[in-house]
Order: C-alpha cells, then sequence, then structure tokens
C-alpha cells in the first residue's frame, strides 16, 4: 500500500504563489481605486457589493496561501 502525499509538487505549489500573489495584487489596486471613490458611492448598494466581492477575493487568497502552507509540512 502506497501513502498519501503531502507535499505538493514543485508546479502546483507555485501555480499557488502565483494566483494567491495575482489575486492579492488586483485587490490591492482595486481597494485602493475603491477607497478613494466618494463616502457616499461606498455607502450605496453598488459600494457595498464591490467591498463584499473585494473582501471574497481577499479570503480566496488567504485560502489558496492556507493550501499551499498546509501540504507542505
Amino acid at each position: 500500500m502506497s501513502s498519501v502525499r503531502t507535499k505538493l509538487p514543485h508546479g502546483v505549489s507555485k501555480a499557488l504563489d502565483d494566483a494567491a500573489g495575482g489575486l492579492r495584487t488586483f485587490t490591492e489596486g482595486e481597494w485602493a481605486t475603491f477607497n478613494g471613490m466618494s463616502e457616499n458611492w461606498r455607502a450605496s448598494d453598488r459600494g457595498r457589493f464591490i467591498a463584499d466581492w473585494l473582501d471574497s477575493l481577499e479570503e480566496v487568497s488567504e485560502a489558496l496561501d492556507e493550501c499551499r502552507d498546509s501540504a507542505d509540512c
């Protein structure tokens, strides 16, 4: 019987790094744009929708990092 691998292949680990990093860069730029909008716009339905979406993207980026890190123990 073979054992389950607990280390991700280098290519998969790199892909997770690239995806998480790209997503982080994107969301940082979008947060900067968001924060430059008027307070009224940010409080609008559209503004709250965008803020929730950006929060979700940050969670995905963090989950990608956790996935990579947990497998490389």
